[in-house]
């Protein structure tokens, strides 16, 4: 099975093509969240340099979320089009198994990205014999509470995902290990092949929190 995945869930826009659970290319650029100029360039520039085209790919996938939440929608949206496009299925990768899909070491695993100051997405895996367990749901943490919770499993956590690092100003020091990795396409590409499929129709981001807009008209109708 040949899959193109794409990531926009954070600062950096990336594609990448996983075939029969192998990477076979990858693409990144730093675009501080104007994914919308450079995901679908990237995708060309990576297709051709692999001599594949659109109507070759048997699953498009997408980091899903939580994340940023434009970014969100114009991955989603790009993975909608291919599919429809090339009437294929897709598939929706939660953002945190995408980070914990990157950490290749054994033992139990926090995917947390920051969503707020003080706050993060956040799922706790265990990576064994090769496989990639989930021990607990995405859930909207604060410091304090991702330390509790990682304090409950035995030995050093690895620690992944975007702006995770700013977790070890306030742990124990034998608390955490920074593994340096994050949400990704290729991560997501890797982990799509242990999601279920789904149409373009049916594919949505996961935002887990409101937008601010969202958050604002609360606040004026609560008034």
């Amino acid at each position: 099975m040949l899959i193109l995945a794409l990531d926009t869930s954070g600062k950096t826009a990336s594609c990448a093509l996983a075939r029969d659970g192998v990477l076979i290319a990858e693409k990144s650029q730093d675009t501080n969240l104007s994914h919308s100029r450079a995901l679908l360039p990237l995708c060309e520039q990576m297709l051709a340099e692999q001599n594949i085209r659109l109507s070759d790919i048997d699953l498009f996938a997408a980091t899903a979320g939580p994340g940023s939440f434009t970014g969100l929608r114009i991955g989603i949206a790009a993975v909608k089009g291919f599919a429809l496009m090339s009437d294929k299925p897709c598939a929706a990768v939660p953002t945190l198994l995408s980070a914990a899909m990157g950490v290749e070491l054994s033992g139990v695993i926090c995917a947390a990205v920051k969503a707020r100051p003080n706050e993060y997405y956040c799922a706790f895996f265990e990576r064994a014999g090769g496989r990639l367990v989930r021990l607990t749901e995405d859930a909207v943490l604060s410091g304090e509470q991702v330390i509790e919770q990682a304090r409950e499993f035995e030995g050093v956590v690895r620690l992944c995902g975007e702006n995770c690092a700013e977790l070890l100003k306030t742990a124990p020091d034998s608390l955490f290990v920074d593994i340096g990795v994050q949400q990704s396409a290729a991560n997501t590409a890797l982990a799509a092949f242990f999601v279920p499929a789904t149409t373009c129709h049916q594919i949505n981001p996961v935002y887990m929190k409101d937008s601010q807009a969202e958050r604002m008209k609360k606040e004026r109708e609560a008034k």
